[in-house]
């Protein structure tokens, strides 16, 4: 009997412990001697309980091992087999040479071996065993219902070792840094030679996007790597892949200290990690790996006069750093339009701002092709050939590019999250369209296209103020719109009874229209203050000085630290060291630059975006009715003062029963679209959702050891609102609280 017992924990099939099926799929040990007394069958059972628990975790662990599409959970599994499984195998034999020597702790008087001795050799295994199982059928549920990542089990793992039983704290250990020597392996592979791990790539934590875009996934990170470091991680891997395709691709020529020179360096940093792995060392080799890349090869590649003539490329076409691009842009895209519908008459306008004609207008990536080489040649021509601004102006033509949204892929992600703010890539032109860019090598180091995608909404946002501001300005342009034309007869042709008779018809005319218009400029006029203003205050105070401390930051200046020697007698200048940035670290600056912008522009506010494309929208209808009436009046006048007449159209009719109508509904719309505006910016103005950002949406921590860019922290709406205030006042009604703009 005791032969088979041992048979049985060794993991064999005994008929001594049969097995019988639950209801919910597990076994249990089916012991039924009579002979035996209830304190011999508690005994019994306890051993049938270790045995199937043998059985059981070997075969799934052997299982995991097989087919778990982790290699870190293999590697858990694996070791679970040959490393603890083993031990309770040689726990077995131990038990059994111990009763063929008859030793006095396990054999008795008369040779007898008590049942009690043999079950207490094994009674720690009880608890050990139980935990193993749990820990396999996390990894993966013995139904095939589900599988655990590796991520998953490292951090299980570590959160088991903090357990009180020692038995089990020492187990979590161990099966601890196995999983944790798995990761390490992946994490050579990325960090050495920037390649994913040929086995378990989908349990990385990085994953490929396309050929040289790479992406991380923050869910397939262990606890103890901190965003700082999987940021470095991510970067560095990414660079070594792009050395060695692009490198390679474009025939670049191996210099001293290349990324396979640097390979010794780097492995050495990686050896010092000792598991389980600490986090600060983790983020000290990463750190170390970094620095000597970014100095040895990176600088070489990407030196810092590149970073900064491709930030003020961003600056100066993006953010509209140069108003003359913008303006061009805009009156290009106008004209096109114009040439485009010239045939088409008068039609109604839309919710979108459009009219009909040009809502259904389809335009060919051809024309914006065209759009965009004649803005750029515009531009040439205001510039001498042998400036500075030329060269920059023909490195920008060969990188921009100017398509629609549809071909983005960063847009239809952005699409399709309905949290996301609304898009002001419409307004350009009838179709949604977004100023991108293709950053060749080796500028694709620093910038993402995720980042690209950022600046292109950007552009879009900032573009249709402008723009907009731009269409009601240009009314004023509009000779027969806003004065007497043409001039009024003089002498001798007033003097006459016919002339003052002409004479004092138009002047009913025009005094009659201008009463009709008043209210109309007067919501124009507050429209043009209010887009002014935000567009100054966006472009100038936000931009502007968001772009000024992130140059200053970057600028590789002397930084003179000046200290008190106590007694106020004299200052030490106790510190002269220039301020090195090596690119990932500027990459992370442009992250945080990036994330600081979009927040301060209220890009990220989703009442703001709102009402401010709705007043867009409305805006432009405004316009386009504004246009229609002029066109109107002047078929009018034709008709009234020479006689032409327009057999297909009733010109008055068409004025007083169809654009009077709509255009006092338009001018309605504004005005509630121009309230909406200021009274959200009110309700920004010292509110929590503003002051109180965390440092994950202002781009991270600043960097390794606290010296990384921290984000523009400038003035608030506030400031915009004392600009609006200055022109209009408020009044604030003390019954709803609300504030009107005039």
């Amino acid at each position: 009997m005791l032969h088979e017992i041992l048979l049985s924990l060794s993991g064999h099939p005994s008929a001594l412990f049969p097995t019988q099926s639950l209801e919910n799929g597990t076994t249990s040990a089916n012991i039924d001697f009579p002979l035996l007394s209830p304190p011999e069958q508690a005994l019994l059972k306890s051993i049938g309980q270790l045995s199937r628990l043998h059985r059981d975790i070997r075969s799934h662990a052997s299982a995991i091992s097989a087919q778990h599409p982790s290699t870190i959970c293999r590697a858990v599994a694996t070791a679970i087999t040959t490393i603890h499984l083993a031990r309770f195998q040689r726990k077995i034999l131990e038990v059994e040479e111990g009763i063929l020597r008859k030793d006095a702790r396990s054999v008795g008087a008369y040779n007898i071996v008590p049942l009690a001795g043999v079950v207490g050799e094994f009674d720690e295994w009880t608890r050990l065993m139980e935990w193993f199982w749990r820990t396999v059928c996390l990894i993966q549920d013995p139904n095939g219902a589900r599988t655990c990542s590796g991520v998953a089990i490292i951090d299980r793992l570590r959160q088991e070792a903090q357990t009180g039983y020692p038995d089990v704290e020492q187990a979590a250990l161990d099966l601890g840094k196995v999983a944790e020597a798995a990761w390490l392996r992946q994490l050579s592979t990325w960090l050495l030679y920037g390649k994913l791990p040929a086995f378990g790539a989908e349990d990385f934590f990085v994953h490929k996007v396309d050929d040289v875009e790479f992406e991380a996934d923050a869910k397939l990170l262990p606890k103890y790597v901190t965003p700082s470091t999987a940021s470095s991680i991510l970067f560095i891997g990414k660079s070594l892949n792009h050395i060695r395709i692009r490198g390679t691709a474009e025939g670049t020529p191996r210099r001293a200290g290349t990324e396979l020179d640097l390979l010794p360096i780097h492995l050495k940093h990686l050896s010092t990690l000792a598991l389980p792995i600490s986090s600060s060392a983790l983020s000290s080799a990463v750190a170390s790996i970094r620095l000597s890349l970014s100095r040895n090869t990176l600088q070489q590649l990407l030196p810092l006069p590149k970073i900064i003539n491709l930030l003020t490329i961003f600056r100066d076409y993006f953010l509209l750093g140069k108003g003359e691009f913008a303006v061009s842009l805009i009156t290009t895209a106008e004209a096109h339009l114009q040439s485009r519908n010239k045939n088409t008459g008068p039609q109604s306008t839309t919710k979108g701002g459009l009219t009909d004609s040009l809502r259904g207008l389809v335009i060919k990536e051809a024309e914006l092709t065209t759009i965009l080489s004649k803005t750029f040649s515009t531009l040439s021509s205001l510039v001498e050939d042998d400036s500075t601004d030329a060269e920059s102006l023909d490195f920008a033509r060969g990188l921009f590019r100017l398509t629609t949204a549809k071909s983005s892929n960063i847009t239809k992600r952005a699409s399709n999250n309905k949290s996301s703010p609304p898009t002001f890539n419409d307004f350009l032109l009838p179709i949604p369209t977004t100023l991108t860019m293709e950053l060749k090598s080796p500028y694709d180091l620093f910038a993402t296209s995720a980042e690209l995608g950022v600046y292109s909404n950007l552009h879009s946002y900032l573009l249709s103020i402008r723009r907009a501001h731009m269409r009601l300005g240009d009314l004023w342009r509009q000779t027969q719109l806003r004065r007497v034309h043409p001039a009024p007869l003089g002498p001798p042709l007033s003097c006459s009874e016919h002339g003052l008779k002409v004479l004092e018809i138009r002047r009913a005319r025009a005094r009659k229209r201008n009463a009709d218009m008043r209210g109309t400029w007067a919501t124009c006029s507050a429209a043009v203050f209010l887009l002014g203003e935000m567009g100054n205050y966006f472009e100038g105070e936000v931009v502007g000085g968001a772009w000024g401390d992130l140059r200053e930051w970057i600028s590789p200046v002397m930084a003179n630290v000046e200290e008190d020697d106590g007694d106020g007698d004299e200052n030490t200048a106790t510190a002269n060291k220039p301020r090195h940035h090596d690119p990932e670290t500027l990459s992370s600056a442009h992250r945080t630059f990036l994330s600081t912008l979009t927040h301060t522009l209220l890009l990220t506010d989703l009442k703001f975006t709102k009402v401010l494309r709705e007043l867009l929208q409305h805006i432009d209808g405004l316009v386009s009715l504004l246009h229609r009436l002029q066109s109107t009046q002047s078929n009018m006048d034709l008709e009234e003062d020479e006689g032409i007449v327009d057999v297909l159209s009733n010109s008055s009719a068409e004025e007083y029963d169809s654009i009077t109508k709509e255009l006092g509904r338009a001018r309605s719309r504004v005005d509630s679209g121009l309230k909406s505006v200021v009274a959200r910016l009110r309700e920004l103005d010292g509110s929590e959702e503003r002051v109180h950002v965390g440092s994950e949406s202002l781009g991270g921590d600043g960097g390794e050891g606290g010296e990384g860019y921290r984000g523009w922290r400038g003035g608030g709406v506030e400031r915009l609102l004392m600009r609006l205030d200055v022109h209009y006042g408020h009044e604030r009604d003390e019954e709803d609280g609300g504030n009107d703009l005039v």
